[in-house]
């Protein structure tokens, strides 16, 4: 019997990214909602990262929407397990394609935070 080609790289390698969240996000153009005093994107990019940083901490699968806009949220985050479209100061948490509810902006990360930590 030959050696297990997986002895020396574990097979768990080779499924990551099954075994890893995945971050959906918008390219963000002139309909992001979460914008810098300067009208900037800084703030939706350091939303980004905060959160990438965090799904780094988990290991199962899972897909994460944090959508600029309402324009794509829909479609985006219906494909995401949990997701968060922004809204003029809004914005709506959607779960499994399903909208669960609608948050003040400056609460929107938090409550996708609690919700990702809650459910999964």
């Amino acid at each position: 019997m030959s050696e297990c080609p997986f002895r020396e790289a574990p097979m768990i390698r080779y499924l990551g990214r099954f075994t890893t969240p995945e971050l959906i996000s918008c390219p963000t153009c002139g309909r992001t909602y979460l914008r810098g005093p300067n009208g900037d994107t800084e703030p939706f990019f350091e939303w980004c990262r905060r959160l990438d940083e965090i799904l780094r901490t988990i290991h199962r699968p899972l897909k994460v929407a944090l959508m600029g806009c309402e324009v794509n949220a829909p479609g985006e985050a219906r494909a995401a397990d949990v997701g968060i479209g922004l809204g003029v100061n809004k914005a709506v948490l959607f779960k499994r394609g399903k909208v669960v509810r609608s948050v003040p902006l400056d609460q929107a990360l938090d409550v996708l935070l609690e919700e990702i930590n809650r459910t999964w």
